[in-house]
C-alpha cells in the first residue's frame, strides 16, 4: 500500500480487522476503534491497558460461540465471569454494583 492509499484508508476509517470485533482480553476495550489498529501481525498491544492480544485467524470465535460459561457470586459481593477465547480463559471480577474490579487470564 502506498502513501496515499495509507493515508486516504486511515481518513475514511478503514482497518484491517479481518471483518470482526475484536476486545482486549484483559480490559475488555474494542480493539478496533483503536488508532493504527490491524490484525496484520496477529498481535495488537491494547492502547487502553498494555496488554498483547492474539488477533489472528486462530482467535476469531463464531458469532454464535457462548463465550461466558459460568459465573460465580463471591461471599464478599463481588461477581466473577468466565468466558473462554480459542486461546485464553478469562475471569473478570465485578463490585456488586457492576464497576469492574479487575480480570485475569491463563492460556490455554
Amino acid at each position: 500500500m502506498g502513501l496515499l492509499e495509507s493515508i486516504l484508508s486511515g481518513v475514511a476509517g478503514v482497518i484491517n480487522d479481518s471483518g470482526c470485533d475484536w476486545t482486549c482480553d484483559n480490559c475488555g476495550a474494542n480493539l478496533n476503534y483503536q488508532p493504527g489498529f490491524t490484525t496484520e501481525d496477529g498481535v495488537w498491544t491494547c492502547t487502553e491497558c498494555g496488554e498483547e492480544n492474539d488477533v489472528s485467524e486462530d482467535n476469531i470465535v463464531a458469532d454464535d460461540y457462548v463465550g461466558v460459561l459460568r459465573e460465580f457470586d463471591h461471599d464478599d459481593g463481588t461477581k466473577e465471569t468466565v468466558r473462554f477465547t480459542k486461546t485464553r480463559e478469562v475471569h473478570e471480577f465485578r463490585d456488586s454494583d457492576g464497576t469492574r474490579k479487575g480480570s485475569i487470564w491463563r492460556k490455554r
